[in-house]
C-alpha cells in the first residue's frame, strides 16, 4: 500500500474525531431535556461513524481506481 492511503486514512480518522468531539459541543448545548441527552448523544456519534466510515470507503475506492483502473486505452498502431 502507498503512502497515500496511510495519510489520507489517518485524516478521515482526524476529521471525523474532530467531528465527534464538535457534535458533543452541539448536542450538549442545544438539548433541552436533560433525560434525552444520552440517546443524541449516541445518535451523533452512530451518525459520525457511519458517515467517516462511508465517505473514507469512496475516496478509498477512488484513490484504487486512479492507481490501477480497470479499463486501459487501447492503442491502435497505424
Amino acid at each position: 500500500m502507498t503512502l497515500g492511503i496511510y495519510i489520507g486514512t489517518f485524516l478521515f480518522l482526524i476529521a471525523g474525531i474532530g467531528t465527534g468531539l464538535y457534535l458533543t459541543k452541539i448536542v450538549t448545548k442545544e438539548t433541552k431535556n436533560v433525560s434525552n441527552l444520552k440517546d443524541n448523544l449516541i445518535l451523533a456519534y452512530v451518525n459520525t461513524a457511519v458517515g467517516t466510515v462511508c465517505f473514507w470507503l469512496l475516496w478509498f475506492c477512488m484513490y484504487m481506481h486512479q492507481l490501477h483502473p480497470i479499463i486501459t486505452p487501447l492503442l491502435e498502431h497505424e
